[in-house]
């Protein structure tokens, strides 16, 4: 799941053109609410959450990387916390099957020869 957040967070920052510098706390507020407005302490909120959730460990390397101001972080965080990355069963069953099937995964693992997954 934690791999999910950083994913996330890697792909909101990548376009982040703000250049914020992520040690400056409220630079970084203004930036979320230069994007989301109203929804910025709902933002927040959750990615505080998120972060009790995740336990001290995470707590600790987001505080002393500074990463816990960063814009695309928090937004990554709050997704968790509102469970975004949660798939059901099924909907995880389909993702797999997508991955696993098909000419491209066997040319990919260099296996031509596997078969398909039916």
């Amino acid at each position: 799941m934690v791999q999910s957040v950083v994913d996330a967070a890697v792909a909101l920052a990548v376009p982040d053109e703000s250049g914020v510098n992520i040690g400056d706390q409220d630079a970084c507020l203004v930036v979320l609410r230069s994007r989301y407005g109203a929804e910025t302490d709902k933002i927040v909120k959750d990615a505080r959450a998120a972060v009790q959730r995740l336990g001290p460990k995470a707590a600790a390397f987001l505080d002393d990387s500074q990463l816990g101001n960063s814009p695309a972080v928090l937004m990554a965080l709050a997704a968790y916390q509102r469970g975004e990355f949660h798939l059901s069963p099924e909907a995880a069953q389909a993702e797999l099957d997508k991955l696993t099937k098909g000419e491209a995964l066997r040319s990919k693992l260099g296996r031509p020869e596997a078969q398909a997954r039916a």
